[in-house]
């Protein structure tokens, strides 16, 4: 990246529309508007790694059988092109499931596609740890599905460079997080930002910043005032609490509401709170005023606190895409505009004569 840092850009919830609940006009309408701001953000902002914050398809879950899914999978490439800079792929709900149907087959289908559900990497010595909570709540069944998320050989201290892909810890215990509060202790132990598809805890969206208590609710969002259901909405007061208290993120970047959030926690380990932001749909097929961000990994760090996200080199930027009625009247008004030059040069090239000739009396 021009300027010293490494650019990040952050998408969350593209939520690629799939057969059985959306028309084929929604889908085509849908994945042209994906593929368009996604190719507009990579030739215009060119970054350097591209984190997807989860539910990359809407219809991911078991009921898509494994055909269907690499049909998914070929039409998801089509539309974010992979080999335009390393990504990073999070686990959504709608990418598999949560709670009891979050299966070991179904994150592995994920898994093979878009890389370890689990894994730390390290921008500019600031470590990225991307996780899969929702496997770490207590209502999941699968125990395979939980240790996995639980269990590292090595904490994510280990510096491991993000050009390298994949880039995954190695699982083979169930001393991760007690290992990662263990190091934290550490005064050498980088910076970490935590990317999460669930939102930690937090009862509602009322404390989300001036934007978000604007809205009002939507078919795929809710309103501010509307209380939130732990391990559906967001993730259990008790494990958000535990991530906070073990992994000691400077920041935490998170999705699954569709809706914006800056939203601080209060923790007992440090004078101020951790900023959690909640990044928006990406996607017209979720609401008609899409988002994405930019994180930009300053090279040279500075030399201030290590749990301040600025002082650590991290600035979010977020950044509004087209919205879709504006779109539309833009296509309304160029299609009017093109109809009325086509109607003038045709009645100056074919001018209008008269049925029948006038008779001479």
């Amino acid at each position: 990246m021009e300027g010293g840092g490494t650019r990040v850009v952050v998408v969350s919830d593209a939520h690629m529309l799939g057969h059985r609940k959306r028309s084929t006009v929604e889908r085509l309408w849908v994945d042209w508007q994906a593929w368009l701001s996604f190719t507009t953000i990579v030739s215009r902002r060119r970054p350097d790694l591209i984190v997807f914050l989860g539910d990359q398809f809407d219809e991911g879950t078991a009921a898509t059988n494994n055909v269907v899914h690499k049909e998914y999978i070929a039409r998801f490439r089509e539309i974010f092109d992979p080999n335009v800079a390393q990504s990073l792929h999070l686990l959504g709900n709608h990418d598999a499931a949560f709670g009891p149907g979050l299966t070991a087959p179904l994150v592995g289908r994920h898994e093979r596609e878009f890389g370890p559900a689990n894994r730390v990497v390290n921008v500019n010595n600031v470590l990225f740890l991307q996780l899969n909570t929702m496997a770490l709540e207590s209502d999941v069944l699968d125990q395979e599905v939980h240790h996995d998320a639980m269990a590292y050989d090595h904490p994510p201290y280990l510096l491991c460079p993000y050009e390298v892909s994949p880039c995954p810890l190695i699982v083979s215990s169930r001393r991760f997080l007690d290992s990662v509060e263990e190091k934290r202790r550490s005064t050498g132990f980088p910076p970490l930002v935590l990317l999460t598809h669930l939102p930690l805890y937090r009862p509602d969206d009322l404390a989300c910043g001036a934007q978000r208590a604007a809205e009002s609710g939507h078919i795929t969002y809710e309103a501010p005032s509307f209380k939130y259901t732990e391990r559906h909405h967001v993730l259990s007061k008790a494990l958000s609490e535990r991530l906070l208290a073990t992994i000691r993120p400077v920041l935490v970047l998170s999705g699954h509401s569709h809706a914006t959030c800056a939203h601080a926690h209060r923790v007992h380990y440090q004078p101020h709170p951790v900023q959690e932001y909640t990044i928006p749909t990406f996607s017209w097929g979720m609401r008609p005023d899409p988002s994405f961000a930019i994180l930009t990994v300053l090279d040279t760090l500075p030399t201030a606190s290590k749990d301040d996200p600025s002082s650590v080199g991290l600035h979010l930027a977020t950044c509004s895409l087209p919205r879709e009625s504006h779109f539309v009247a833009v296509l309304v008004l160029a299609a009017g505009l093109h109809a009325s030059v086509a109607w003038v040069i045709y009645s100056h090239l074919w001018p209008s004569r008269p049925l029948h000739s006038p008779r001479n009396d």
